[in-house]
């Protein structure tokens, strides 16, 4: 969901990712979110809230995938220490990154403005009320 910060919407971002060891965390299929106002309404909250456990699966590591942004994934949370564990992610997008908190290439005329993002989801967008649990993906059972 690119919301209110990104006016002129673009094609989502795809990425190519990788990982020796703990793999990543997918959901299955798609989560209706024709309800919500990415305006007014938390969508990662939203997205946490309808997600059904039964509908998860983790890949294989040492794989190469193609994976896009509205591919609900997650991290898998380690049940031991994980020695050497390595996670490779190659992004495009066409989304300008221009934040003031990474480094900007001032080559490109971004016909963004340049801003600030703290990171932290805006008070004032709604929450949504649980549909399957208060289960997130990160919530799953660990791996070993």
């Amino acid at each position: 969901m690119q919301g209110d910060e990104v006016p002129l919407k673009v094609p989502p971002d795809i990425a190519f990712v990788w990982c020796n060891a703990l793999p990543t965390r997918f959901l299955s299929g798609g989560i209706d979110l024709g309800d919500l106002d990415p305006s007014r309404d938390n969508i990662f909250d939203a997205l946490e809230q309808r997600i059904d456990p039964a509908r998860t699966f983790t890949v294989r590591p040492g794989t190469i995938y193609l994976i896009h942004a509205y591919m609900p994934h997650t991290g898998e949370i380690a049940a031991k220490p994980i020695p050497h564990r390595a996670f490779l992610r190659l992004s495009f997008s066409l989304t300008p990154i221009t934040s003031r908190k990474l480094t900007i290439n001032p080559g490109i005329a971004f016909n963004y403005p340049v801003h600030t993002t703290s990171g932290e989801i805006p008070s004032h967008l709604r929450t949504s009320p649980a549909r399957f649990s208060t289960t997130s993906l990160r919530d799953m059972k660990p791996q070993p």
